[in-house]
């Protein structure tokens, strides 16, 4: 078993299915790959916020920007960058291995945030 910060149920398998056509068949279910893609929609989303607010694209209205709310992770849970936040992932899953499953993983236990994973016994 694993605990991971990608989930791919609910909206998540839509965002498996956009992420695995815009990618090498190879690489539709790598782990790597994929956080390149969160990484790619994190800065994107940024520069959204930035389009929709009619400002320039400068390093302070970036932060500014990514400060403002949560970000959704596309296969996982959401970061929140307010107060100079710099966490990363807050929300864990427990898989295991099943080869049967398109993404070659079987939901165990769901996303949590990291507050629920320490105060559970």
């Amino acid at each position: 078993m694993v605990t991971a910060g990608s989930s791919y149920e609910d909206f998540r398998a839509d965002n498996l299915a956009k992420y695995q056509k815009w990618i090498s068949a190879d690489y539709a279910n790598n782990a790597y790959a994929q956080t390149g893609w969160i990484a790619a929609a994190f800065f994107c989303e940024g520069l959204q916020r930035l389009a929709a607010n009619g400002q320039a694209v400068t390093w302070t209205n970036y932060m500014k920007a990514m400060e403002a709310s949560p970000l959704q992770n596309p296969f996982g849970g959401s970061i929140n960058y307010a107060n100079g936040l710099r966490a990363g992932t807050q929300e864990m899953n427990l898989s295991k291995i099943n080869a049967s499953q398109p993404t070659g993983w079987e939901l165990v236990d769901g996303l949590r945030s990291m507050s629920e994973l320490a105060s559970s016994k």
